[in-house]
């Protein structure tokens, strides 16, 4: 398998993560199937520096620093959240109203997350 690449420079790799593929592998899985694994094989590259996760369920863009010394930069545009992030969901029927959810994801116990409750 081989992921597609959205962008690539020496400090930033930006990748399409297709559903149904994990971040990263179970402990016990001999031959990772994830796309850390993948990634770094495709490139031929042994780092590759981890600041988010999208689920197995979950497509989307994600982003990996391509060297250590990239690493402090990315890392620190994650933690201020200047690095933004939009969600899109799926939904089946239709809803009531449209309109636009604008409320943080928390834990919601399981290792499930849900959208935080207005107030």
């Amino acid at each position: 398998m081989r992921l597609g690449i959205l962008h690539l420079d020496d400090d930033v790799v930006a990748i399409d993560k297709p559903v149904g593929l994990s971040t990263h592998a179970a402990w016990h899985d001999v031959i990772p199937g994830d796309v850390i694994g993948i990634l770094k094989a495709q490139l031929g590259v042994e780092y590759l520096g981890t600041h988010q996760r999208l689920v197995r369920a979950t497509s989307g863009v994600m982003v990996f620093a391509g060297r250590p010394a990239a690493n402090a930069w990315l890392s620190q545009a994650f933690e201020a959240r200047s690095a933004g992030k939009e969600y899109l969901a799926v939904v089946h029927g239709a809803p009531a109203a449209s309109g636009r959810i604008d409320a943080p994801i928390v834990p919601a116990g399981g290792g499930r997350q849900r959208v935080a409750s207005a107030g």
